[in-house]
């Protein structure tokens, strides 16, 4: 299996993670190519959202975009945009981002929740 360590630069080598310090929860979400879960980072206790990839070996141009994935979370600082915290530069390949209650945008949009989108509620 594939270690992304030396293709990230040194920015990105600081975000890296170990996907067995952090504790799973709920799945809160899937799609095509990867699952979310609630987790939380056991020795910060921190919440978060922990993406993780189906694929077992990133090669080529599925690691470059893995890659500049990360490299786009490290450097967004918007309020539209999830905070990042980290990733697995290793098969489990993960991404970790704050955790956001109440479901997903898409369904809120659409109101399968039931609730609407405000702007006070926080993690």
């Amino acid at each position: 299996m594939s270690d992304l360590t030396l293709s990230a630069n040194p920015k990105l080598q600081s975000f890296i993670v170990d996907y067995n310090s952090f504790q799973l929860s709920e799945k809160i979400g899937q799609g095509g190519y990867s699952e979310v879960f609630s987790a939380e980072h056991q020795p910060s206790k921190k919440r978060c959202a922990l993406k993780r990839l189906f694929i077992r070996d990133l090669q080529g141009q599925q690691a470059k975009d893995f890659i500049r994935e990360i490299s786009i979370l490290s450097i967004c600082d918007n309020p539209f945009c999830l905070p990042f915290y980290g990733w697995c530069a290793r098969y489990p390949y993960c991404v970790m981002t704050r955790l956001m209650p109440n479901g997903s945008l898409f369904d809120a949009i659409q109101r399968k929740t039931g609730r609407g989108l405000t702007g006070g509620e926080k993690t």
